[in-house]
């Protein structure tokens, strides 16, 4: 796949993705609950490719 083609598809993919993705909200919690003990407040924490970024 070239650069071309694949920037398409993920431009196309993220229209989907966004709403999908926070229709299901149990799973944001989820995810957040099982990493929040690794983490502190004074940590500084790069979310990479994680998808829409609506982690927070």
């Amino acid at each position: 796949m070239n650069d071309k083609s694949n920037k398409k598809f993920w431009n196309k993919f993220a229209k989907l993705y966004a709403p999908f993705m926070k229709k299901d909200k149990g799973v944001y919690d989820n995810v957040c609950e099982y990493i929040r003990p690794y983490l502190n407040r004074n940590m500084n924490v790069l979310e990479l490719a994680c998808g829409s970024g609506q982690l927070k």
